[in-house]
């Protein structure tokens, strides 16, 4: 993979002026590390709840695109559910193992690494998926976009003194495209 920069549109194919300035907003306050330890305490339960409750169409992450991974234990054998960023580049999801910065490698990265197989739900669907880590060369060429599409994983990466974990996923179960991560919406029509 070449080291070029994902077009916006690649990454954020609905984009329009008030969600990049959105964005950016949320960027800037995203890098302040209050924000950081608040996020990690709250939203993932706030994320899990709004995913049961709307059969994974909708979460906190509504400037971003976010997915909820399901991975199995690698100790208990149960599945372990986790709401996190992902980036689509060239028909792949990628994850990012940042962990807000923290100096341990996030448990659901090591769940990843003894089990790759796992089922994630993007906008209500849900796919099988094998996951693979990233080293060396593939990596590198990866990383510009995931900073292109999330600039504070870089400063995770500085916090943290260590490399983070960048996942690639692919499908099992069927191949998704472009239009499938997006969900059917059911309107009445007017008479």
């Amino acid at each position: 993979m070449s080291s070029e920069t994902a077009p916006a549109a690649e990454l954020y194919p609905a984009d329009r002026r008030w969600l990049t300035a959105a964005r950016k907003a949320t960027v800037a306050i995203a890098r302040q590390r209050w924000f950081t330890e608040a996020t990690w305490r709250i939203q993932p339960r706030l994320d899990r709840g709004m995913y049961a409750l709307t059969r994974g169409r909708y979460s906190t992450m509504t400037l971003f695109p976010g997915l909820l991974l399901t991975v199995t234990g690698r100790r208990s054998g149960r599945p372990r559910s986790v709401p996190l960023l992902y980036v689509r580049y060239r028909d792949r999801l990628y994850l990012t193992g940042s962990g807000g910065g923290r100096a341990a490698h996030p448990m659901w990265t090591a769940n990843l690494l003894a089990n790759p197989e796992a089922v994630v739900t993007v906008r209500g669907l849900r796919h099988t998926v094998h996951a693979r880590l990233l080293e060396g060369a593939e990596r590198q060429g990866i990383w510009p976009i995931l900073t292109a599409a999330w600039p504070p994983y870089e400063l995770h990466s500085a916090r943290s003194g260590r490399v983070l974990r960048v996942f690639e996923l692919t499908p099992i179960d069927a191949e998704w495209s472009a239009g499938e991560t997006r969900p059917k919406v059911w309107r009445r029509r007017r008479t």
